[in-house]
């Protein structure tokens, strides 16, 4: 994420968190840019992440049958873009953005994740509705 997309993400409300500290991450308040560290109160941050930090927008997460899952992609990405589809039915590795008719149904039905991890927490949750329950 560049300059520019970290303040147009700020900017929009959105919190952003670093990739490999999710534990660390920057919003706006009151026109400020506010950091939070872990254990630690949130304080006015004078300075963006250093360069080469890399960062992402938070994930929101819904909930499917008590399972937290993070929120699945709503908007059109862009063309080329690893996109992994949560579908029970079978489970391929992962596929680049073309913008085909299937790929935007799968979009508008909300099945469309970013990353693996969360495709498989979309796809457990999904499944947990079928699964036999435990007796107790």
């Amino acid at each position: 994420m560049n300059y520019r997309e970290m303040m147009r993400a700020l900017l929009d409300g959105k919190v952003l968190e670093e990739v490999d500290n999710q534990t660390t991450y920057w919003y706006m308040s009151d026109n400020n840019i506010v950091k939070v560290e872990k254990d630690s109160l949130p304080w006015i941050s004078y300075h963006l992440p250093l360069p080469g930090t890399e960062l992402r927008i938070r994930p929101t997460y819904i909930d499917i049958n008590g399972y937290q899952v993070p929120e699945p992609l709503r908007e059109v990405p862009r063309i080329g873009a690893t996109i992994y589809v949560a579908n029970t039915a079978y489970r391929f590795k992962s596929c680049k953005w073309d913008g085909t008719t299937c790929e935007l149904e799968w979009l508008a039905k909300g099945l469309i994740h970013l990353t693996k991890e969360s495709r498989d927490t979309h796809v457990a949750a999904l499944l947990s509705f079928t699964k036999e329950k435990e007796e107790e």
